[in-house]
């Protein structure tokens, strides 16, 4: 089949993270000599041809002519135009290219309608045996008329009564001003607003730069995941403007034990075990002096705790099982609380199954050690 003014549709478009510019799909000129030259690479013999589109908007197509030089001795035949994305196509002026000419190959790319740095490529493969492959290359910074690159705003590990804000940059690719951009959510625990930021130097572009500020007030919130969406709006001349985006909070105990309970496993009778915990307080300010807690559980002589502190927010408990020689399920619960009511108290079971020592499995469970 003749190649000649053959129209192909070509796979594979880098994924899309940032974009925008002009509506234009006009022919590029052709370059001239010193620039084939200039923009031809040949890593590990394969010729390389690119081209950057630059900042163009989300949706229209836009064009580019290759000029391929044949710098051999002998004729090209065009034998395959590979396929990368069904976003490219290639139209080729002949099937062929005689000793020091040119073809011309126009590939045509439509801009994905997300904004993103996109890449797409068309392969050049020849019929004649040893004839390196050409690539043509076109990438793209394509941009929506309000370009958002933040896929969620998360705030994790907040805990109870704290606050936390986050923040994410809206950009104008409109083309015109924007007096004002609007940001709501319809959580009572969250607020939304934007500003303009006139120190900020725009980007490649960019007519202007607002931050969007999310404040999360985790008072009267349950330990738990919460989630909502901001929704940024502008009113332009052209039209509105809207993107929505979440919001993840995960809102902590005031105070926790990290793992939640101390779990022994399979232990030998009258061969004590222990096991270390972490106790993390969300807020150093609201840390007690450790001297101050006090710790008591429902396993008599059989447990013992320890606990020093390793920075503002966090201490190490030590859990001492000394199980005796009655075997089957040991349970029981440690019980943590402050002075003052100013923390709520933690409850930490305690879990072993104690066996006869010629037919017990060795627990090897994280931060364990065996004693006499």
């Amino acid at each position: 089949m003749s190649l000649l003014a053959t129209l192909v549709a070509l796979p594979g478009c880098g994924g899309a993270d940032r974009a925008a510019s002009s509506d234009s799909t006009a022919l590029h000129d052709a370059p001239s000599a010193d620039e084939i030259a200039a923009r031809r690479l040949r890593p590990a013999g394969n010729y390389v041809y690119q081209h950057d589109f630059g900042v163009v908007p989300a949706g229209p197509v836009v064009r580019h002519v290759f000029m391929v030089p044949n710098e051999g001795a002998s004729r090209l035949t065009i034998r395959h135009i590979g396929e990368s994305c069904v976003c490219t196509a290639a139209r080729v002026s002949r099937p062929f290219i005689e000793p020091g000419g040119t073809v011309e190959i126009e590939v045509k790319y439509r801009t994905p309608r997300k904004s993103g740095d996109t890449r797409a490529h068309v392969t050049l493969l020849f019929a004649e045996p040893g004839a390196s492959p050409a690539f043509l290359v076109v990438s793209a910074k394509v941009r929506e008329p309000m370009t958002i690159f933040r896929d969620a705003v998360m705030i994790p590990g907040l805990g109870t009564g704290q606050r936390a804000t986050d923040r994410f940059d809206v950009e104008n690719y409109s083309g015109e001003d924007w007096a004002s951009v609007g940001a709501k959510t319809d959580a009572p625990w969250a607020r939304a607003a934007c500003r303009l930021l006139s120190r900020k130097a725009p980007a490649e572009g960019v007519r202007q730069v607002w931050e969007a500020a999310v404040d999360v007030d985790a008072a009267g919130l349950r330990p738990g995941r919460y989630r909502t969406d901001v929704e940024v709006s502008v009113k332009t001349a052209a039209r509105d403007l809207r993107r929505r985006v979440p919001v993840d909070v995960v809102v902590s105990s005031p105070v926790e034990a990290i793992p939640s309970e101390a779990f022994f496993g399979v232990v030998k009778a009258n061969h004590p075990v222990e096991r270390r915990l972490v106790i993390r307080f969300a807020d150093a300010a609201k840390a007690p002096d450790v001297a101050a807690a006090t710790w008591s559980h429902d396993l008599g002589t059989r447990l013992q705790v320890s606990c020093r502190t390793t920075s503002a927010r966090f201490w190490e408990a030590t859990v001492r099982l000394s199980p005796g020689g009655v075997t089957g399920i040991l349970s029981g619960t440690i019980h943590l609380s402050f002075p003052d009511g100013g923390l709520p108290g933690v409850e930490i079971p305690v879990r072993a199954m104690v066996r006869e020592e010629q037919t017990a499995g060795v627990s090897t469970g994280l931060h364990s050690r065996t004693g006499s």
